[in-house]
């Protein structure tokens, strides 16, 4: 498939933008959650997080934004990335204190997140 003719739609550009504005969103949901601020201010304090301006996050996440620009993509891309490595390490020191305690009828239980956090980090690479 080549380069879009002048008047076609790329769709690959499109399917970038819509992954990105969902990621996007992603990060701002979990942002307000962790920290009880409205969207806008989510999007600020991401925003400054990753050395962009406010409005440029907004536009994206309520789907104004025509186009993504490349380095936007990738600033919000290692954004996500290392909230979810960060993420990942918490759950991994809970599972080790909780081995840690001894013996648990709920230890299968932590077998399977350790399993699906194994899986979870395996698409992590395949994506990256």
């Amino acid at each position: 498939m080549g380069v879009p003719k002048f008047g076609q739609i790329d769709t690959r550009e499109i399917d970038v933008t819509i992954a990105v504005r969902t990621m996007a969103r992603g990060i701002i949901e979990r942002e307000q959650g962790a920290s009880g601020l409205t969207q806008e201010q989510a999007a600020k304090s991401v925003a400054r997080r990753i050395r962009e301006a406010p409005g440029t996050i907004m536009r994206l996440i309520k789907g104004r934004a025509k186009r993504i620009d490349a380095a936007v993509r990738d600033k919000l891309t290692a954004y996500a990335i290392g909230q979810l490595e960060a993420h990942r390490q918490r759950i991994d020191h809970e599972l080790a204190l909780a081995r840690a305690c001894g013996p648990d009828p709920r230890e299968a239980h932590l077998d399977r997140v350790a399993a699906l956090l194994a899986e979870a980090e395996a698409l992590m690479k395949e994506a990256g």
